[in-house]
């Protein structure tokens, strides 16, 4: 288990409704993470999205809500934070209040990964905040390939990227460094053949 615990921005959860070919929040409340943390904000902005999305998006949006609000799948609200890092965040222009309580929260509970796809939010966190680990919604799925607990990893991987598609300039590069990392968390030395084949669309089989 590389984290026992984790912060989700609701980035993720926009994300994890669109992949149909399996529940990336119901595999990683499993087997990854002892506990999923959700601010009350976020939480909020989730109630307000299933009408958004297609009728099995909007589904898996309005179930993981649920969870969150019963405790289920390591999913668990959160409303304890950090006031002066809330009033600290709540003046800066480029972090919205759902972001500002999930740094908060992380500074009052000590828990330093912060799963989000907000870019804009990651480029302008504050540098005294950066010692919270900010990963994309992909370094999920990735870990989950390397815990074998993806039924179809390609297939996952093309959904993910018609979601939210590659950047031209560095996109490919940073797909590869970030299954290093994620290789790094159980090895020393990641194989670089490893590597190549899990983040190759060609070698995947799948056209982006």
């Amino acid at each position: 288990m590389p984290f026992p615990n984790a912060i989700f921005d609701n980035t993720v959860f926009n994300i994890a409704a669109q992949i149909s070919s399996c529940d990336l929040i119901a595999l990683s409340g499993t087997f990854l993470f002892q506990q999923i943390l959700v601010p009350q904000q976020i939480l909020a902005e989730m109630q307000q999205f299933p009408a958004q999305y297609d009728m099995i998006a909007g589904a898996k949006m309005q179930k993981y809500t649920e969870f969150i609000s019963k405790k289920r799948l390591s999913l668990e609200l959160c409303v304890t934070y950090d006031p002066i890092t809330l009033a600290f965040l709540a003046t800066q222009n480029n972090i919205d209040k759902g972001e500002a309580e999930a740094i908060a929260q992380a500074q009052h509970r000590q828990i330093y990964v912060f799963f989000t796809d907000d870019e804009k939010f990651i480029s302008n966190l504050p540098i005294s905040y950066q010692h919270i680990r900010c990963y994309p919604t992909l370094f999920l799925i990735i870990l989950l390939d390397i815990n074998d607990l993806l039924p179809n990893y390609a297939q996952i991987i093309k959904e993910y990227f018609d979601y939210k598609p590659l950047p031209l300039k560095s996109g490919k590069t940073d797909f590869r460094n970030l299954y290093k990392q994620g290789l790094e968390y159980y090895s020393s030395r990641p194989d670089k053949k490893i590597i190549s084949k899990k983040t190759s669309f060609k070698q995947l089989n799948i056209n982006i």
